[in-house]
């Protein structure tokens, strides 16, 4: 699996996060009001399940501090 055993960013917040994102789509109306279509909702769901795939459990200020590989990479 893509979700690592951190306290926060794993596969039980990425279920959270499609649930509630369903909630806003489905129950809260958000469809209707903007007219989504399916690809849309199916773009929301899929962009709400893997939002944190492969998320290391840190911040960029941690990466940034400790000079880690990808603040490297993506710097300004």
């Amino acid at each position: 699996s893509g979700y690592h055993p951190n306290p926060y960013h794993n596969a039980t917040h990425a279920a959270d996060v499609l649930q509630v994102t369903h909630f806003i789509i489905e129950g809260g109306g958000l469809k209707s009001t903007i007219n989504m279509t399916q690809n849309d909702c199916l773009a929301a769901l899929l962009a709400a399940a893997i939002h944190d795939y492969d998320h290391p459990g840190f911040n960029n200020n941690f990466h940034i501090r400790t000079s880690a590989y990808l603040a490297i990479l993506y710097n300004d």
